[in-house]
């Protein structure tokens, strides 16, 4: 193979042999290489049997490292005549050599380079994801938050030894950010390519090393971290999906749960970044919570069968027959009537309270410092409501035993009365469901509630944590699904409650007064369950929006 360098320097011997460069193969090589890498994708996506998200559906074009990859793959090395100059520099005639093998080969096999291939592009082709380069990740992450990119380019050194460089400049609103980048040995669209890899490794790894940026990259940060808060609120549904994938803000790491690296990160860009206003902080939150409900993923089963029993229940009442009384009826009101604290309680406070209230002894475990253990308000509500239903199964001998163990605090109900696990089984399943961090163990006359060491400590919050922090932990509390569903129940069960009990007494009265009167309980009785029928409506809405998450 001959690079157009050599036949430049060698222009009568290659006349004389009639040899011309690879750069028509290349070409179509590079088409070969897109036909076989989209080729891969579909196959790959046709097998999986689901609808691909935004990126996964993204037939990108390989870039030149992964045909440089291919080159030294097939141990090209020294099968390509390069002019004097380009032999300093080789690695840049790589990625056309090894496309024009591709052209050699499509010339020969055609389609069949698309079942039977050599191992060398076999396991290529395995390993592509269409990722795209440095330069188009980066203005792809930014035009979400309204920033626009543009690049301009420098150069330095002879023909044969040339160094290219590009400043990045960064724009929204008017406002504009120069990142002056570094020289690499390469073309002017490489240089280009490995500044925006740097400013994007830079942006997702410099919360790790605060101490070791230059005043320049913290300016960067400043300006690019700075104007995506600033601009938060223009982000569009559509480009949800695409900042949750890249990791904007912290998002992988809210994501994937890692609260500890997102209070580091959180903590570095606040000191970076410099104040927050209260309205870019709403905005925030509220950037936090759009992505959150779009990452929670599965089904709340047993939430979802109770509410649509007892929706169902509801829609098979008749004014003029018999109401019979729902299985889930009497879970549901406790659940409903039972209120949520507004603010995190600390775990003695509810325990005593429901010991107290019920007339339970209470007995703490030593060394468990009973009032500096602070809990989530849904957590404060199960442990509560799960006291308050074990109090009608109570003995001379229930105590509630207070401690704590390597997983988790510990709220033992012992010596309960027998047969009291068949009433509070679904109430604990369904309080643990909505609160992962509570789980509930019943045995013969107990109820053992643990609540994960992890869960709160993540509801205590210090007080010098940063705005940033603090506008997530809002997000996730009210963008948490537990949260939404015990609000949405709050909200329409106990009005449906209310006109089912004036549904019955009307229903009950129709059955002994005379003919008169019977009609006009009738009515009554069907214009409750009229009122009943918006309330209905949204169970049914919740119980959709559950299944299909």
């Amino acid at each position: 193979m001959t690079h157009s360098s050599w036949i430049y320097e060698n222009r009568p011997l290659a006349a004389q042999s009639r040899q011309r460069d690879n750069g028509l193969l290349a070409h179509q090589g590079s088409f070969v290489m897109d036909t076989l890498c989209t080729h891969e994708l579909v196959l790959r996506l046709a097998s999986s049997n689901r609808r691909p998200n935004e990126d996964e559906a993204r037939m990108g074009t390989p870039d030149a490292y992964f045909c440089d990859q291919l080159f030294d793959d097939l141990a090209l090395d020294g099968a390509v005549l390069l002019g004097k100059g380009q032999a300093e520099n080789p690695d840049i005639a790589k990625a056309d050599a090894a496309q024009a093998v591709l052209a050699v080969a499509w010339r020969h096999r055609r389609t069949k380079l698309l079942d039977r291939r050599p191992k060398e592009l076999h396991d290529l082709l395995d390993s592509f994801a269409p990722i795209h380069d440095g330069f188009t990740k980066l203005v792809s992450m930014s035009a979400p938050f309204d920033i626009e990119i543009e690049s301009i380019p420098y150069k330095s050194g002879s023909d044969h030894d040339r160094y290219h460089a590009v400043d990045l400049v960064f724009t929204s609103h008017g406002q504009s950010f120069t990142l002056e980048c570094d020289y690499y040995r390469t073309s002017k669209t490489g240089a280009k390519t490995r500044s925006a890899s740097a400013a994007i490794a830079l942006l997702h790894n410099y919360h790790e090393y605060p101490g070791d940026l230059s005043n320049s990259e913290k300016d960067f940060v400043s300006h690019y971290v700075g104007r995506q808060i600033k601009n938060i609120s223009e982000v569009d549904d559509r480009h949800l999906q695409r900042c949750i994938l890249q990791g904007h803000l912290g998002l992988a790491m809210l994501a994937s749960g890692d609260m500890s690296t997102f209070r580091q990160w959180a903590k570095v860009t606040s000191t970076i970044v410099g104040t927050i206003s209260q309205s870019e902080r709403t905005n925030l939150q509220r950037f936090y919570e759009r992505c959150s409900s779009q990452t929670r993923r599965g089904s709340i089963p047993i939430t979802i069968s109770q509410i649509a029993s007892f929706a169902s229940w509801l829609e098979s009442l008749d004014p003029e027959a018999e109401a019979s009384e729902s299985a889930t009826l009497t879970l549901l009101t406790e659940f409903c009537y039972y209120p949520i604290p507004d603010n995190p309680e600390d775990l003695f406070t509810v325990v005593a309270t429901g010991a107290e209230n019920n007339s339970i002894s209470l007995n703490i475990e030593d060394g468990f410092e009973a009032d500096t253990v602070r809990i989530s308000p849904i957590q404060a509500a199960a442990v509560a409501m799960l006291i308050n239903m074990t109090s009608r199964w109570v003995t001379s001998s229930t105590t509630i035993d207070l401690g704590n163990s390597e997983e988790g605090m510990l709220v033992l109900i012992h010596g309960l009365k027998k047969g009291f696990e068949t009433s509070a089984g679904p109430l604990a399943e369904l309080l643990a469901e909505l609160s992962p961090s509570v789980t509930c163990y019943l045995g013969q006359g107990d109820l053992l509630i643990k609540i994960a060491f992890e869960e709160a400590e993540e509801a205590n919050e210090a007080s010098d944590t940063s705005p940033i922090e603090q506008a997530a932990r809002a997000a996730l509390r009210s963008a948490s699904e537990a949260q939404q569903v015990m609000t949405a129940l709050h909200r329409d069960v106990p009005p449906l409650i209310e006109q089912l009990q004036l549904f019955k007494t009307a229903q009950a009265a129709s059955k002994t007064t005379n003919r008169t009167n019977c009609y006009r309980r009738l009515a009554e009785a069907s214009e409750a369950l009229d009122a009943m029928s918006p309330h209905v409506n949204a169970l049914k809405r919740l119980v959709s929006r559950l299944s299909t998450q």
